[in-house]
């Protein structure tokens, strides 16, 4: 039997959901395991562990890029500059050496 990939697949939820939720089916579709974080934590280590623990045993990252800017942690260590969520998936995807995927969407979308 062969193993298949597993694919974390990455969006904000403000406008790119349907979209996500679409390329999520698409790559199941296809026989692949795909890996979505929806639920978050306002806390920032909290999330940040949360979503490294989904991204570490993932084989790439798909990044669904818009003009949306996400949501973030509200509790957010000083000095840090702040980012959404979706950025957080993005450097910690980037951090594990994973392939990222980038697509950006179109204005019509």
């Amino acid at each position: 039997m062969l193993n298949m990939a597993t694919i974390f697949a990455s969006a904000t939820s403000r406008g790119l959901k349907p979209l996500r939720v679409a390329v999520a089916h698409h790559i199941e579709a296809r026989r692949f395991d795909v890996v979505v974080q929806e639920e978050f934590d306002c806390d920032y280590q909290k999330i940040k562990d949360m979503i490294r623990d989904k991204i570490a045993p993932c084989d790439a990252v798909v990044l669904l890029v818009g003009p949306a800017y996400g949501f973030e942690p509200t509790d957010w260590p000083d000095g840090l500059p702040k980012c959404s969520y979706t950025q957080l998936e993005y450097e910690l995807a980037i951090e594990l050496n994973k392939p990222v995927y980038r697509y950006i969407t179109s204005a019509k979308y």
